[in-house]
């Protein structure tokens, strides 16, 4: 007797993501429905991409984000945030705000960072009360996305949660934003980021530097001060694991002659973000995603 082969719904998601359509769409939406969540936060993830590459196509990829956000599974609620982050405008921020308070530490994340995406600046405070959750990689988020904000009115919760804050990562993001919103005082404190004892930290800020010059808000004093400090640090002969250590020292290297460049005018502010070429692999940019 012949058997009719079952259709792995991987490989049927990563078919229909080829599409271009609002059809595909709509037949990868049957898979939101799916008992694995993996497939869901997959089929997602395509409609998402689909949508995103055709203005037609957005308010199709846009409901199915929205529905999305109520799905049981935390990893489907991330996805669902930052589809509707990326597709959606002022309407959509109630939805993404509420969020805020979701039981799942990276949802939380997620929802700070896409009202931030929508410039929901009237749901400053919310994002400021996520500098005191106890979840540090939230904290983390929380003054990254206020600083995304572009809010003045949230530097002196950054530097009232500067003081209190233990966490390396978390200090300097922070630091980093109150840099992004004019308050150069702060670069100090991304600075003393580098001697973090945790490589993937050190690393972190590396990116965190670059970012800051590619968009303009170092002047040049500062930038030395930044060269400066990647020169000595790449010069700690404690730096971690012979070859952990040496990836580190490889990026702080590429972070600092970037940044030279930049300082002398060779090349253009550095275009791109460093960690999409030249950051080290593995967990050392990267801090444990258990929570």
């Amino acid at each position: 007797m012949n058997q009719v082969a079952e259709v792995n719904p991987f490989d049927e998601v990563r078919r229909l993501a080829r599409g271009r359509s609002t059809k595909a769409i709509r037949k990868l939406a049957v898979f939101l429905e799916h008992e694995e969540e993996y497939v869901r936060e997959e089929a997602l993830e395509a409609i998402w991409t689909i949508a995103a590459k055709a203005d037609a196509l957005v308010p199709v990829g846009l409901g199915f984000g929205i529905l999305a956000l109520d799905d049981p599974c935390r990893n489907v609620r991330e996805k669902a945030l930052e589809t509707v982050g990326d597709l959606g405008g002022p309407d959509q921020l109630p939805l993404v705000a509420k969020r805020i308070k979701d039981r799942a530490a990276f949802v939380r994340c997620s929802a700070c960072s896409a009202v931030a995406s929508l410039k929901g600046v009237q749901y400053l405070e919310d994002i400021t009360a996520c500098l005191s959750d106890s979840a540090p990689v939230v904290r983390s988020w929380a003054a990254t996305a206020l600083g995304d904000l572009g809010d003045p009115r949230a530097i002196p919760a950054l530097w009232s949660g500067l003081a209190v804050e233990t966490a390396g990562f978390c200090r300097g993001s922070l630091a980093s934003s109150l840099v992004v919103l004019g308050d150069t005082d702060a670069v100090g404190s991304l600075l003393e980021c580098l001697w973090s004892p945790r490589l993937w930290e050190v690393s972190r800020c590396g990116g965190q530097l670059l970012d800051l010059v590619k968009n303009g808000h170092l002047a040049e004093h500062l930038c030395n001060q930044a060269i400066l400090s990647l020169e000595q640090r790449r010069r700690d002969p404690f730096l971690g694991d012979p070859q952990t250590g040496k990836r580190v020292k490889n990026f702080l290297g590429q972070v600092q002659r970037r940044i030279q460049a930049h300082v002398s005018q060779k090349v253009r502010p550095c275009p791109g973000s460093l960690s999409d070429s030249v950051a080290p692999s593995g967990d050392v940019l990267n801090p444990n995603r258990s929570l």
